[in-house]
This record gives C-alpha cells, structure tokens and sequence, in this order.
C-alpha cells in the first residue's frame, strides 16, 4: 500500500514537472508568436508547438514550402528575365535582389529540415529553462510586455514596407516586378526583425538579472554610509524584496545568477549560429545594392532621361538597404551595453571585501563566465556585429563612391 502511495505521488510530481515545462514553453512562444505567424505566409516553418511541445516541421510544411518557393522563385526568375530584356541596365540595378531571393529560397527550403529546426527549439527550451530559474521576476506582465514590443516590431515593419511599396508604385511601370521585389525584401526585413527580436529577448532577461544585482550591490553601499533617508514603507518593503537577499556564508543565490548568465550564453551562441548565414548575405545585399545604386544614379544624371523622381526612389532604397545591417549593429551594441553593466556590478561583489568570502568567490566564478560568454555576435568570426561594423560599413562604401565618381570622370 506503501509503495503504491509512493509511486503514485512520484507520479504525480513528473506530470506536474511536465505540466509547468509545457506551460512555460507556451508562455516562451507566445511572446514571439506573432513573428512565427507571420513567418509562416512566407512559407517558413521553422518549428511547430503540439500540446505543448516543440516539434520541428512536419512533411506537409516541408512540401508546402517546396512547392511555395519553386513558384514563387520560377515567377520571380522570369519576371527579372523580362526585366533585363527591355533595360539591360535595369537588371544591374535589382542585382542585389536575386541575393535576397536565394537567401529566401535556401531558408524556406532548410527550414523544415532537423539541421536547421531543432536549433531553434533549444533555444526556446533554454529561454523556458532560464525563465524557471528567475521565479518570481519572470511574471506575466514581463511576457505581456515582451509580446507587446512584438507588434511594435511588426508594425514599424509593415508601416515602412508599405511607404516603400506605395513610393516603389509611383515610380515603377512594371507592377508585376514591383509586388515581386516588396515580397522578397518584406522577408529580408522580416529576417532583420527575428533577429532583434532574439537579441532583445536576451537583453531584457539579462537586465532581469542586472536588477538583482544592482539592489543587492545598492543595499551593501548603504550599509557602508550614514545616510537618513524618509522614504514611505511601502517602497522600502518592495525594495527589501530581492533575489539575492542578505549576505551570509550559505547564500547560494549569486551563483544561481551566474547558471542563468551561462544559459544566456549558450543561447546566444546558438542564435548567433542560425543567423550567420543571414547575416553575411545581407551584408552582402546591402553592400551590392548601395554600391550599385551610386552608379546608377550617376548614370542616370548624366543621361538624357535624367528624372528628380528616380533619383529619390533610388535615395530611399539605399537608406533601406542601409538600415538592415545598423539595426543588426544596434540591438547587438545594446546588448553589449547591458553586458558591460553585469561585468561591472560583479566586479564591485568582488571588491567588496565586507561581503562572505563564499559569496565574492561566486563572484569571481560569475566574471570568468561573463569573459567566457562576451554575448558578442559575429558574422562566421569574420568581423563583430557592433557599432565599429557600421563605421567599417560606411568607411568602405565611402571609397567605393570616390572610385566610381573618378571612373565616371575619366569615361
């Protein structure tokens, strides 16, 4: 009878185990819900949830996306072969769009495949795994919050692709060409906001972390100087209530923040490897169209069909090509930022030589991780994602432009 109760309460806890890791996996995926949903009109399907689990693709996804893309990418084809037949030079000017359609084309196709899904899986089941480690500061506001800045994310994106459709409309005779080329760079742009959105949701559980940090290392300073300070009790109470606590020899807690530090690491990692490929090939795109939208408008102000309205079409699309790679440098330099504040609020832990000696070692085992794990994202380790990256950027874009107006002189 015993063993019967024994069992049947053990259980009883593993399909409660089960029951909170489904839960906060739902509660994972639905802050980014909306930008999977939107992912799937453009026939990528990089992971599927069923009763509260992840799962990659099924078949019917993987054949959808097939069958999507061979049409979408065959239409594609002959409409720029079309193109290039009527303006040869027109067909160097939409270049960069066919880098774009074979980053599409390899990403839907891949997508339903283990090699590229079920990294995407882990990091969800990381995320779920950090957010049970944070208890009580992961509450339901911080995901309503999350989810929240999702469809700001999103309807930044659709207000800026539809100014850019309409501008693309007044100035293009093709309109076949015009709703291939906003479909294909709608999922460049679609692309750039998956990755913010992944950055962002490290950041902001980094900064969880911070917060705790940041009260305890606050609450240590003061008790280092005689300061009389009226405040109300109610925000004292609220300022009590923190995760580290008070220090003593047994306070464990600053190494469970340094275990969460690590699992934002190892996502990190792993978002920085399923992006790689993204990267570097709208680096590639941006570059390519910039470089040939310069000599494009040269060309095009000094030939007889010179127009204001095309050279501020091409204007605007250059800035749109250029703004892919700076909201890739910006969010990852915000998340550097918020980095650089955990590397100094445990370095004060370590330096305060009243604390327990366990507490500062836990510390010090916290920095060596913050230096194993910089947060820093790289582009195949060929260069850092950051704010020099855009100086690089416009640094060499600026030579090309000097280059290309002497060539023009000397033709």
């Amino acid at each position: 009878m015993t063993k019967t109760k024994r069992q049947s309460n053990k259980t009883t806890i593993e399909e409660t185990e089960v029951s909170n890791e489904e839960n906060g996996i739902g509660k994972v995926m639905h802050t980014i819900k909306p930008v999977i949903i939107t992912e799937y009109f453009f026939g990528i399907f990089k992971c599927r949830l069923v009763k509260g689990q992840l799962l990659p693709p099924s078949w019917k996804m993987r054949i959808f996306a097939i069958l999507y893309m061979a049409t979408y990418g065959s239409l594609f084809l002959k409409t720029y072969c079309d193109l290039v037949m009527i303006n040869q030079m027109r067909g160097w000017q939409e270049f960069s769009a066919l880098v774009v359609l074979s980053q599409y084309v390899i990403t839907s196709v891949l997508a339903g495949f283990p090699v590229y899904s079920v990294p995407y899986i882990r990091i969800y089941t990381l995320f779920t795994e950090l957010d049970k480690m944070l208890h009580g500061e992961t509450l339901d506001v911080f995901y309503k919050q999350s989810r929240g800045r999702t469809y700001l994310y999103l309807f930044i994106l659709f207000i800026y692709n539809v100014f850019n459709f309409l501008l693309d409309m007044f100035s293009e005779t093709n309109y076949t060409w015009a709703f291939m080329i906003f479909h294909v760079y709608l999922f460049q742009k679609l692309v750039v906001l998956s990755f913010s959105k992944h950055i962002d949701m490290i950041t902001c559980r980094l900064e969880v972390i911070n917060r705790s940090l940041k009260t305890f290392v606050f609450e240590q300073d003061v008790r280092k100087t005689t300061i009389f300070i009226m405040r109300s009790r109610k925000k004292e109470m609220k300022d009590k209530m923190h995760f580290i606590g008070r220090p003593s020899e047994d306070n464990m807690k600053v190494r469970d923040l340094a275990r969460m530090y690590n699992i934002l690491g190892k996502i990190g990692f792993l978002i920085n490897e399923v992006y790689n490929f993204h990267m570097f090939l709208i680096l590639i795109a941006a570059f390519a169209y910039i470089i040939v939208t310069i000599w494009t408008a040269l060309y095009i102000y000094r030939s007889l069909e010179f127009s204001a309205k095309d050279i501020v079409n091409l204007t605007f699309w250059c800035i749109g090509a250029f703004i892919n790679p700076a909201i890739f440098a910006l969010v990852c330099e915000n998340l550097l930022r918020v980095r650089n504040e955990t590397k100094v609020f445990v370095n004060k832990i370590i330096m305060n030589y009243d604390l327990p000696r366990t507490m500062r070692v836990q510390a010090k085992v916290f920095m060596e991780l913050i230096e194993a794990w910089p947060l820093r994202i790289y582009v195949y380790d060929m260069f850092s994602v950051d704010i020099t990256m855009i100086l690089k950027f416009i640094s060499v874009g600026t030579t090309y432009l000097i280059i290309i107006i002497q060539l023009f002189h000397l033709v």
